[in-house]
């Protein structure tokens, strides 16, 4: 599997090739997360038009992602345990749901952002079963997503 970034402004966009199934290809997701974390960007789109299967380790990754970037701006680090929860996540549960702090009118949220672009209907499905849709912002299309970055409505 190979990921493809591109910058637009100062959002970095990945585009997710057809399958994101195994540990390793989901490991060089959250490695590639972790270095544009590791180099200052924190708003990131992934965008997953191409992506065709997801399975239970693609869902950990990009879940685990969500937690990378939404931490980048964080006072805290990782821990280096199993649990692998930022510190601030466990004392504030509005730090893993920035949709909801974002849409009530705080300028700009202390934290990175990480956004879904042309999600399939089969991954939206996989994220309305196991509840997660309300983690991510997704939009129809990249545009829409990077006007989202903005600020600006969809």
């Amino acid at each position: 599997m190979s990921l493809e970034l591109r910058e637009i402004g100062d959002v970095t966009v990945i585009d997710l090739p057809g399958r994101i199934t195994s540990a390793g290809e989901s490991a060089l997701l959250l490695e590639t997360i972790r270095d544009c974390v590791g180099k200052g960007k924190d708003k990131i789109l992934l965008n997953l038009k191409d992506v065709s299967y997801m399975d239970s380790a693609g869902l950990g990754a990009i879940i685990a992602a969500v937690i990378e970037v939404i931490c980048a701006r964080c006072d805290t680090r990782f821990c280096e345990g199993k649990d692998r929860v930022c510190p601030k996540c466990q004392t504030d549960p509005r730090h893993l749901r920035p949709r909801a702090v974002w849409t009530s009118g705080i300028s700009k949220p202390p934290w990175g952002e990480l956004k879904l672009a042309s999600v399939p209907q089969k991954i939206r499905d996989l994220l309305q079963v196991t509840k997660l849709e309300s983690m991510f912002e997704s939009y129809d299309d990249e545009a829409a997503a990077i006007r989202g970055f903005q600020g600006e409505a969809p």
